[in-house]
This record gives C-alpha cells, sequence and structure tokens, in this order.
C-alpha cells in the first residue's frame, strides 16, 4: 500500500515538532536539577514534575508518529486532538496579540504608546508563531477527517 505523501509529512512534522518539544523541556529539567541557590524545594519539585509530564507528552507524538505511518486508528484519533488543540490555541493566542497590538492600553507600561519597538516586534514574532499553529492544527483537522483517510486507518 503506497502512503500518501500528505500523511508521511504530518508524521514527519509530528516527530520534528515531538524532538523540539522533548528536547526544550529536558534542558529545563536539566536547569532545576542544577538548582538555583534560591530555590526552594517546592518550586524544585514543581518544575521537576511538570516539566516531567511535558517532555512525556513529546513522548506520546513520537508515538503517534509511529502510528500514522502504520495507519493505527489511535494514531488518527491522536492527533486529531492535538489538532483541535493546536486550533483553540493558536486561534486564542493569535487574537490576544492582535488585540494588543491593534488596541494598545496606556494603563500598561508594557505596551504603551511610549513602548519601545522591540516591544511590538516581539509581538509581531509570537504572532508569527502562533498563527502556522493555527494553519497547521486545521489542515491536520481537515485532512484527518476526509473520507479516505478515514478508511485509510479503520482497515
Amino acid at each position: 500500500m503506497k502512503r500518501p505523501k500528505s500523511i508521511c509529512l504530518s508524521a514527519i512534522l509530528v516527530l520534528v515538532g515531538s524532538l523540539i518539544w522533548l528536547s526544550l523541556n529536558l534542558s529545563f529539567i536539566a536547569v532545576a536539577l542544577n538548582g538555583e541557590p534560591h530555590m526552594s524545594p517546592f518550586s524544585f519539585m514543581t518544575e521537576t514534575i511538570l516539566f516531567g509530564f511535558l517532555a512525556s507528552l513529546s513522548l506520546l507524538g513520537i508515538a503517534t508518529c509511529i502510528g500514522l505511518l502504520l495507519f493505527k486508528q489511535w494514531a488518527r484519533i491522536s492527533i486529531l486532538w492535538f489538532a483541535g488543540f493546536l486550533v483553540l490555541f493558536g486561534t486564542l493566542m493569535t487574537a490576544f496579540y492582535v488585540c494588543l497590538i491593534i488596541w494598545p492600553s496606556n494603563k500598561t507600561p508594557w505596551m504603551s504608546d511610549e513602548s519601545p519597538p522591540s516591544v511590538i516586534s516581539n509581538m509581531f514574532m509570537l504572532l508569527l508563531l502562533f498563527l502556522p499553529m493555527t494553519f497547521l492544527g486545521t489542515w491536520w483537522l481537515r485532512l484527518f477527517n476526509k473520507p479516505s483517510v478515514k478508511e485509510l486507518f479503520a482497515g
């Protein structure tokens, strides 16, 4: 059976994203393990548990990548959940940053008419991060809900 290129591309994107997410969270754990002198034991434990949990989510992404290449139904469902999260989170964050850029408030010192240009450019950069997340999630929702793809994963 020939694998559709869109499924292979999706699996590669999931794998790359999961490996980046895993490396980020493992680096945060390494920083926490080195220990800040002023870090309380509760903060250390909380950070280690949080970043350990987030790193474990990347393992689910790696498993989803393998499942997509093997046409497993659970992998299709997993990527649909992940795509829904990307669309929700990406849309909310895009709307948030668009609102901050369009309607700056003089009551917030970090975003006023006198804000340095770097604040505005940072917001545009974050907007450029969240907007593709929304489009990627939308593409995955459309792709993995197509009847032909559902049939491919059903058998």
